[in-house]
């Protein structure tokens, strides 16, 4: 029998529900063992095959070389057929019933969580 590749999915210590089950359903889907990793759960990156980096919080603007500007709400209207505009509003409401905004928008200790994982993930090219 095959192992599943394991696959380590970032995201912030509080909240995050949503975005956490769709990525675990997707990578289950495909075949794929989904592991959570966030500052307070770590995970031993030598045991990933690939990586995710979680969206959500924003990240702080230091580490692209840009100053804070605040915090930017970005509105995308929903485009398509009815199925995908029904589907989108109900990710939305899920979304929105299940996340913790915290009154900063900058997790730094994800920040430097993340940014660690993507250098080793580029220095041992883990997909």
């Amino acid at each position: 029998m095959k192992q599943k590749p394991i696959i380590g999915v970032t995201g912030p210590d509080k909240g995050g529900l949503a975005a956490w089950i769709m990525t675990w359903l997707a990578l289950k889907r495909v075949g794929a063992k989904p592991v959570r990793i966030c500052h307070r759960k770590p995970y031993d990156k030598t045991k990933l095959q690939g990586l995710v980096i979680g969206g959500g919080s924003d990240v702080e603007p230091v580490h692209y070389g840009q100053e804070s500007l605040g915090e930017l709400i970005e509105l995308r209207s929903a485009n398509g057929r009815f199925v995908n505009r029904l589907i989108s509003l109900f990710l939305f409401i899920f979304r929105i019933v299940f996340s913790d905004r915290s009154s900063q928008g900058y997790d730094p200790d994800r920040d430097q969580l993340e940014k660690h994982l993507i250098q080793y993930a580029l220095y041992t090219q883990l997909p």
